[in-house]
């Protein structure tokens, strides 16, 4: 055991953190860095580059807690082992997917060397939906009532559909890259469908945080982070289901915009501060 909690690791393997925006919010990017920042809390050394007169992605820079990186003008040195660190490997950074990493993971290889570089791909969090489990989440969320779905040939045609989408815009065919899908509990049917997934707990958002033990209460708090335009109107229910609850439920809500109206909860509008999100 190294001090500190340290590895030893391989400084000879040069590690890449290629944080990017994959869908709509940023928890995407979020998750790059904090691997990055457990890597460095480790002792290891991690990189940051982009090709010259290429601009940074969407997203960055912004208001993120960077771990400490090492900015070099190029890959290298020439064939030494190197790791990249991106969100949805095959959408952010395949070489052929024209993604926001997809013209650097082209120079690293080709410094490095293809078969010397492996890809750590961090898939959405919690999205370990079975083909059939995603179609009929789909048609829900398209409005079709839960209770009409029915597996007839039409849904068994679109669960092979997203099978195989799924499986080819991921790159579950590479066997340079690490698929990890962070969660809170495994699912054997996923896993047995797609057997490239590995299945992982949630990434540690801050490794430098000493776990405190909190003194006995009777209460319990509730995070709502409500993006969704849905989510002021269905608030209200969500606060009458709370209200007899056992212990009962102090619920804070996260919105991007500001509502009619926050009965029965907090509401905070806009990005919190770092130390008022951690808390």
């Amino acid at each position: 055991m190294t001090p500190a909690g340290r590895d030893r690791g391989d400084p000879r393997v040069a590690i890449y953190l290629l944080p990017a925006v994959v869908g709509g919010g940023w928890g995407d990017l979020e998750e790059v860095l904090a691997v990055g920042r457990q890597l460095v809390a480790r002792g290891h050394r991690v990189r940051y580059y982009r090709s010259a007169g290429h601009p940074p992605p969407r997203g960055l820079p912004g208001p993120w807690r960077w771990p400490r990186v090492d900015r070099p003008k190029r890959p290298g040195p020439p064939g030494t082992p190197a790791l990249t660190v991106t969100p949805s490997w095959g959408l952010s950074a395949a070489p052929e997917a024209d993604g926001p990493w997809s013209r650097e993971v082209r120079e690293i290889e080709a410094i490095h060397g293809a078969p010397r570089t492996l890809h750590v791909s961090l898939e959405e969090f919690a999205r370990t939906l079975t083909s059939r489990a995603a179609e009929a989440e789909r048609l829900r969320e398209g409005g079709v009532p839960r209770r009409s779905i029915r597996a007839d040939r039409s849904f068994e045609r679109q669960s092979r559909f997203f099978h195989r989408e799924f499986a080819r815009y991921r790159g579950f065919d590479r066997p340079r890259v690490l698929h990890l899908f962070p969660t809170f509990r495994p699912d054997r049917a996923f896993a047995r469908e797609f057997g490239s997934a590995v299945m992982t707990g949630p990434i540690p958002a801050d490794p430098s945080r000493p776990r405190r033990s909190r003194p006995a209460t009777r209460e319990r708090r509730w995070l709502w982070y409500a993006s969704p335009s849905s989510a002021e109107r269905i608030a209200p229910r969500v606060v009458a289901g709370l209200a007899d609850a056992r212990p009962p439920v102090r619920l804070r809500v996260v919105s991007p915009r500001p509502w009619g109206a926050s009965e029965g909860f907090e509401l905070f509008v806009g990005p919190l501060s770092g130390p008022r999100w951690r808390s």
